[in-house]
């Protein structure tokens, strides 16, 4: 059996989850560069950055200095390369980019991430219904 893992396999298979069963038994094990990027990104923004990118590069059979190639193919631009985002989604809608600035916010606020998470979604949804509740809207 072959598997094509995406950040959320990934992420399952290291907390033991229901993707160590069938990453045991596939024959091949394959991850598209963009899920490299991403994980790479991610790592950097988190406080195991290095430790993860090292289980990683196990996991792959690869060395962090491909990672790093990997993360930087798929932003091909020179000042790319410091990105804390993959290029799948961009810094806008990017879960990595919005978990740095949750953590930033909290930091300044001085209050835990899970309390600065909820004050922000209680914004967003009032901004949403002075916006018009409209799910589509025009930029």
């Amino acid at each position: 059996m072959r598997i094509v893992l995406d950040t959320n396999a990934y992420s399952d298979w290291r907390r033991q989850g229901t993707w160590n069963e069938l990453i045991s038994q596939a024959t091949q094990v394959m991850m598209p560069t963009m899920v490299l990027g991403e994980l790479h990104g991610g790592f950097q923004l988190g406080l195991a950055g290095r430790e993860n990118q090292a289980k990683l590069a196990r996991f792959l059979g690869l060395d962090p200095v491909t990672a790093r190639a990997f993360h930087d193919e798929t932003l091909p631009q020179e000042g790319a390369k410091s990105a804390h985002f993959c290029s799948m989604c961009g810094p806008q809608f990017c879960s990595m980019k919005i978990t740095e600035d949750v953590r930033k916010y909290a930091a300044e606020q001085g209050v835990k991430e899970e309390e600065a998470l909820k004050a922000g979604m209680e914004e967003k949804a009032k901004e949403f219904v002075r916006k018009g509740a409209k799910v589509y809207a025009k930029a």
